[in-house]
Order: structure tokens, then sequence, then C-alpha cells
């Protein structure tokens, strides 16, 4: 849906409700539900009820759990209400992202292909589930696929990494902590030139042990956007498998130290921005 100033509003549901940012900050900090339940003065069989999005949290309760969580509370109660939708601009002011939805056993994965608009050199962050989506969004633009670009190696994020390898030879750029074969490790720091387009590496791990944000520059009229994979979500982030520490601080002082209208692409969920998460996520504190 267009607003009036040419914005869009995302017509996809958040990645996650309410009870799974519960769930996934008394996890992190390693509390147990009678814990967590006694510090926000509700009943533990609540508290399940309420991380199994059974129930919803009123505006009272969920700030509570907020700040037993250490989340910002302005934003639980947002989203619990919700009140989050992110608004960001419309794909067509960058011209050459594409966002590819796939599906994954009982959710949605998202992959991006990112073009240099002169040369048609692209990149694909993530493969997602679909091949013949993938092949499409390169043939109707006449693109020449150099990069596979991995955020991390989950079976959601690589299902059909070997189609694209044998259609389009690219070359495949992944953590050494996530090592693909005859993949090329990169690594904090480092920054792969496509043409006019600058892909500079953010390790993001936390979500996963290799976890990589990709931060894309050099769009013409446009500001940067970044793939996150499963490190941030519009108003989430991924499930700490590794480290809840790490994560966090990732996300904070990695991803959301980027210039504010820098285009978040996450493995799951809507787009959104820096500007709208620092806003709007309950772990941006």
């Amino acid at each position: 849906m267009q607003g009036r100033s040419g914005e869009t509003v995302s017509t996809m549901w958040l990645e996650d409700e309410a009870g799974d940012i519960i769930g996934k900050a008394r996890r992190g900090l390693g509390l147990d539900l009678q814990t967590v339940a006694l510090r926000a003065g509700i009943e533990a069989r609540d508290l399940a009820r309420i991380e199994s999005c059974e129930l919803s949290p009123s505006p009272d309760a969920a700030r509570r759990l907020a700040e037993a969580l250490r989340l910002n509370p302005d934003a639980l109660c947002r989203i619990a209400a919700g009140g989050y939708r992110p608004r960001t601009d419309t794909l067509e002011r960058w011209g050459c992202i594409r966002r590819i939805e796939s599906r994954y056993g009982g959710m949605s994965v998202n992959a991006y292909v990112i073009w240099d608009d002169t040369s048609l050199h692209a990149a694909l962050f993530d493969t997602g589930t679909d091949f013949n989506a993938i092949r499409k969004a390169v043939d109707e633009n006449g693109l020449t696929l150099r990069f596979v670009c991995l955020t991390h190696t989950h079976g959601d994020h690589t299902a059909v990494l070997e189609q694209v390898r044998s259609s389009f030879s690219p070359v495949v750029l992944c953590s050494p902590a996530e090592p693909v074969p005859g993949g090329q490790a990169v690594r904090e720091g480092d920054v792969v030139e496509m043409e006019s387009l600058s892909i500079a590496v953010l390790e993001t791990d936390g979500h996963s042990p290799g976890g990589l944000t990709f931060h894309v520059t050099g769009f013409r009229g446009a500001p940067g956007a970044a793939a996150t994979g499963d490190a941030l979500f519009a108003g989430s982030v991924g499930g700490a498998r590794v480290s809840y520490d790490r994560l966090l601080a990732n996300v904070r002082g990695k991803i959301l130290t980027l210039p504010d209208d820098t285009l978040l692409l996450p493995g799951h969920g809507p787009m959104t921005t820096v500007a709208l998460e620092k806003a709007n996520n309950p772990f941006a504190v």
C-alpha cells in the first residue's frame, strides 16, 4: 500500500509477535519463567501463554515484562498492541534491488538480488529455497551474477546454493566460522567492489557462529542497504543460538550505528530502516 509521500506500508507481518520477543529475551538472559513472572508481577502460567502467543499482554504487563527483560518498554508495548508496521521507501527508489520471498516449512525466508545498474553485475544475498525465482530475477533484468553473499549457513538461507553455483558460477562469500566448500572467507572490514557498488562486511555473530551483515553503498540517488540475515528483524532479533550478549552487541554496535536512512534487508519479515529500528525495536536499548 503506497502512502502520500511515495512510501509503502509493508504488507508483511512482523516476523516476531510480542510473545516471541519476550521469550527470546528471557532465554537469552538465562532466566526461567517463574523468575521473570515474579519480577514482572504476573502469573507464570500467564507468561507461558504470552510466550506461546496465546495471550496478548496488557500494556501494563508488557511494560513490566520489558523492564524485567531489559527491553525498550515503549517499543514492546507498541508491538504488543499491533502498532508497528515498518514504512520504507519503495524499492523503485533504488531500482536495482529485488526481494525474493520463498517458503521453508511453515515460514517465509527472504533472499535479495542487488546489482550495479550500469554493468548489470549482481550479488545474491542468501538463496532462500526458490531457485526458479532467483533465475527469473537474474534473467528478467539481464544480470550477471558475480557473488553470493551468505549471512549464515542455516538451511533456509542456503537451500538452493548448489543450484545457483551450478547455473551461474558466482564467487561465494562466507564467514570462516561457517565455511562453505569452495567459498571465499571474508571478515570484518573486508570490502568487495562491484563496479559502482561497495559491499562492506560486518561480523554480526550470535544467532550463528559466523553471522555476517553486508552493507552495500554506492547507489545512485539512494542510501545504502544492509542484508542482516537473522541478526536483526523488523521489531526483533534472531534467536541467540550461540550468544545473546554477542548478538545484542553486534546489532546495537554495528547494524544500528549505520546511517539512519540505511535500508535493512532482514532474512525474515518486512524490510525496515535503521531509524525505524532505533525507535521501534525492543532490543534497541
